[in-house]
């Protein structure tokens, strides 16, 4: 299995950096595009990276933010075959900073692009090598940052619970390799729930390195990262503050991928 960034907030040399996210995805005779980026920079990363969005046999979108799924629309021009597999509540109104800011994507992609998304619900089989899965509420046994995020309902604004979150779980050489987005509902509940060999996504800890609470908060959810025995690939949300914190964690397995890394499993 190979996989390559094409979206993140650092880059390599040569390549573009935004506030976004995404993957190109070769697992055996699959190529799998997992989320899109902020905007259509990720196209141009896949050019420099020799990665063929058109020849994406399918893509996956892991949540309603913006920074996710700002590039669906060049992916659509790009690639005018291949369905696009979401969660059935990605189009909601989702705001941050309590409100301040619209973080959910362009709601007019529902209707302009009606046939080419697949939505699904707790699980779905895209393809031979993927697996698309989700967490209950009964998964959620470990904290999980709210950080001002939230979606509009008939009741007003409230904090948002992300039913619209999903997973990507592959096989690779006997491991199970699992792929998150911005790890919303907790990377703790995420790993606990799939005990996967490998983690490729962002922890959503951004900020956590701030204060001595949340570095304190860091150190303590490295050394669990750490208990599991998986090996992390992180990025995004995660921060390189927070992950220069967590990196110094003894026998923590934890990588930085930027936007033109590839890594290969």
């Amino acid at each position: 299995m190979r996989i390559t960034a094409l979206a993140d907030d650092v880059a390599a040399k040569g390549y573009e950096a935004e506030h976004g996210f995404s993957l190109f995805i070769e697992c055996g005779d699959e190529k799998i595009l997992f989320d899109f980026g902020a905007s259509d920079a990720f196209l141009r990363n896949a050019a420099a990276a020799g990665a063929d969005i058109g020849a994406a046999d399918y893509a996956v979108l892991s949540h309603d933010h913006y920074d996710h799924g700002g590039g669906l629309e060049s992916f659509f021009a790009a690639n005018p075959v291949a369905a696009v597999y979401a969660a059935r509540e990605i189009f909601g109104e989702r705001y941050s900073r309590g409100g301040k800011k619209y973080a959910g994507l362009d709601r007019s992609l529902k209707e302009r692009f009606r046939d080419r998304f697949v939505y699904v619900g707790e699980s779905a089989k895209p393809g031979r090598s993927a697996e698309i899965a989700s967490l209950k509420k009964e998964d959620i046994v470990y904290p999980v940052r709210g950080e001002g995020l939230c979606t509009s309902t008939d009741a007003g604004l409230v904090p948002d619970c992300f039913e619209h979150e999903r997973y990507l779980l592959l096989a690779s050489e006997g491991k199970r390799v699992l792929v998150s987005g911005c790890s919303h509902k907790g990377i703790l509940n995420i790993v606990n729930k799939f005990c996967p060999d490998v983690v490729i996504g962002g922890f959503h800890v951004v900020g956590e390195a701030d204060d001595e609470a949340g570095r304190a908060r860091l150190v303590k959810l490295a050394e669990a990262l750490s208990d599991t025995g998986a090996t992390y690939y992180t990025g995004h949300c995660t921060g390189m503050r927070a992950y220069s914190v967590m990196k110094e964690i003894t026998g923590l397995r934890l990588y930085y991928l930027a936007a033109g890394d590839t890594v290969t499993i």
